[in-house]
């Protein structure tokens, strides 16, 4: 799940295994099916968007073009304005860009803050917590494995504001059996229930899963709904697939973040 295009994303990590949330989770695809050259579609909230934001890219990069350092990125579904290589004298003026956008088409676009990012989103009550409940329903887990309420283990890393949404919907996962880790260097104020410092804690944690699914202690599941075949193998335990992380509830997670809860203000 990302806030990019969603093919941006599957150039990163080309997986045709996975699901794919672009855009906030604006354009969510399922796997690839076997002889399709694409991602299945499975749902946009917004189909209208692209193309008012191919004007709204235009307008902003035009707009911010006299402001040094201002960069517009086109994210399909959303336009993101960045200042983080601006001065900060600049920011007002990249703020007030954004603020023009959205005035120009109030009851379709509103506006939204990232990691020194001012963007464009269509106007509609969904975000990448929304995509996190979406995924998570559309893979099924229990149902499709015969898992009883609390065996699975849903877990979302994100290092962005934009990501407390989906830190906030696994708090309301049932049994505690969803979890989000705010990946930061500094202690803040956070729905997410871990913390790791960076993204090489990142690596290490997903590595100790590994681990543990070769070592028979959790199990490993085809999570491909786009074919509607679903196999399971390995010991106890599981990890289910999809934009998030899953991993048995026991085990890795306070060893990994070594304690350290993303609650702590």
């Amino acid at each position: 799940i990302s806030g990019g295009p969603r093919e941006k994303v599957y150039d990163f990590a080309p997986l045709p295994q996975l699901y794919y949330a672009g855009s906030h989770g604006l354009d969510i695809v399922g796997p690839k099916r076997d002889d399709d050259d694409d991602h299945v579609e499975l749902h946009q909230p917004a189909p209208w968007a692209p193309a008012v934001m191919d004007r709204v890219y235009r307008w902003c990069k035009e707009a911010v073009s006299d402001i040094p350092g201002a960069n517009v990125e086109h994210n399909k579904f959303c336009v993101s304005v960045h200042y983080r290589n601006c001065e900060q004298k600049w920011w007002g003026a990249v703020q007030d860009v954004v603020h023009r956008a959205v005035a120009a088409d109030p009851k379709r676009l509103k506006k939204a803050e990232g990691r020194k990012v001012f963007e464009v989103k269509p106007r509609v009550a969904w975000d990448k917590g929304k995509a996190l409940s979406y995924l998570l329903g559309e893979l099924d887990l229990h149902a499709r494995y015969g898992y009883a309420e609390g065996e699975i283990m849903s877990l979302y890393f994100g290092d962005d504001h934009t990501d407390e949404d989906a830190f906030h919907e696994l708090r309301e996962v049932p049994k505690e059996c969803g979890a989000g880790v705010i990946v930061s260097t500094v202690p803040k104020p956070s729905n997410a229930r871990f913390s790791v410092r960076d993204p090489g804690e990142v690596l290490v944690f997903l590595n100790k899963l590994a681990d543990l699914a070769e070592s028979g202690v959790t199990k490993s599941l085809c999570t491909s709904v786009a074919s509607g075949k679903g196999r399971s193998t390995g010991g106890r335990g599981e990890g289910g697939g999809g934009s998030d992380s899953s991993g048995h509830s026991s085990g890795p997670e306070a060893e990994t973040n070594r304690g350290r809860r993303g609650e702590a203000a």
